[in-house]
């Protein structure tokens, strides 16, 4: 596509933990890299993820780090090379460069002060809008979002687009019996990701079942108590993509009892891996798993608790059911349909 020719994309996402954002960020690069091999990728002179930098290839440009090198050495790469479009896919990027584009994931960060550090939030509600503004087109997962960006930022519904995020877990080729009575959650240990529910709601049949929690703590996040460890409570931290798959395809259910989320990738993850789903009935998993998954008040232990029994009464018939529903609409996400929406937008704007 020669009309890309001088589109830079910020890979500055490379240097950051494994989130959501930066999965996104990473799958839609991995096509672009292979459809456009005139664009150009730009990280900062550090410490890379390995795997990401040895398929990406990027341009290690710079001495600065984090925002700064986001905020000056990129936009003076930009002018010194002559270059005039800017791809951010992981939230952030230059404030001042116009001929932009963006992504922005969600507004978490204004819903709730609980949820992420003090200084963290302050710099997102500064930037954010600001950098909304001033892009050319935004990009965002959910109609959720779009509708959060245009109320809340009042930016016009014309210049959102929605892509939605995939799936592209590396699996063993194995195939795992499911382990009877396994429960399985996959997040960020923080308060938006709502486990203390989770935890009271498994004192109820902890000693029928048991929970298995992947993810870690990040210093962006709020003040979150992840609870004891016990005997059928394991905490795994954060894991590689074979792990994760052995663990969605070897549980029984799913639970992701999240307050606010702009799509929720976890619920994929676990839905094409054939593991039933259990979510948090907030609006962008209805808009996203409405018909494949059931769902649960976040507020209410006493509704987590019914679903889960509830799920556990199913018929092997109806589980079944469940999960080829459950992956026939996984099937329908794909980050190559989402990485030709980005390039095509993008395109129609820089002629």
């Amino acid at each position: 596509m020669s009309q890309l020719n001088g589109l830079v994309i910020n890979c500055r996402f490379l240097t950051q933990e494994i989130n959501g954002v930066q999965k996104f960020a990473f799958e839609i690069c991995q096509v672009i890299k292979k459809k456009c091999p005139e664009v150009i990728f730009v990280a900062p002179n550090a410490s890379l993820n390995v795997h990401g930098e040895k398929i990406l290839q990027p341009e290690k440009i710079g001495f600065l780090k984090g925002h700064l090198w986001e905020q000056i050495e990129l936009p003076i790469f930009l002018r010194v090379r002559k270059l005039d479009f800017l791809l951010n896919l992981a939230n952030t990027g230059p404030i001042f460069w116009k001929k932009s584009f963006v992504t922005i994931h969600d507004l978490a960060f204004m819903e709730d002060k609980r949820w992420f550090n003090p200084n963290f939030r302050r710099w997102y509600n500064f930037l954010i809008p600001r950098i909304a503004y001033r892009s050319l087109r935004i990009f965002t997962v959910s109609n959720f979002s779009k509708s959060e960006l245009s109320t809340k930022l009042g930016i016009p519904m014309k210049k959102i687009a929605v892509i939605y995020n995939a799936v592209n877990l590396k699996i063993n080729g194995e195939q795992e019996d499911k382990v009877k009575g396994r429960i399985l959650t996959v997040g960020s240990i923080n308060p938006r990701k709502n486990l203390q529910v989770l935890l009271k709601a498994f004192r109820s049949f902890e000693t029928k079942y048991e929970l298995v929690i992947i993810g870690g703590k990040s210093e962006v996040f709020g003040k979150s108590e992840a609870g004891e460890e016990g005997t059928n409570v394991s905490y795994m931290g954060y894991v590689d993509d074979y792990l994760l798959s052995y663990y969605y395809r070897t549980s029984e259910l799913f639970v992701y009892p999240s307050l606010y989320e702009g799509f929720g990738i976890p619920p994929l993850e676990a839905m094409s891996q054939g593991c039933p789903v259990l979510l948090s009935n907030i609006p962008a998993h209805k808009e996203i798993y409405e018909g494949s998954a059931q769902f649960f008040d976040p507020a209410s232990v006493k509704s987590l608790i019914e679903g889960i029994q509830h799920f556990f009464e199913m018929s092997d018939l109806a589980k079944t059911k469940m999960i080829l529903n459950s992956k026939n609409r996984a099937n329908e996400f794909t980050w190559e349909a989402s990485a030709n929406l980005i390039l095509n937008s993008v395109e129609t704007c820089m002629k």
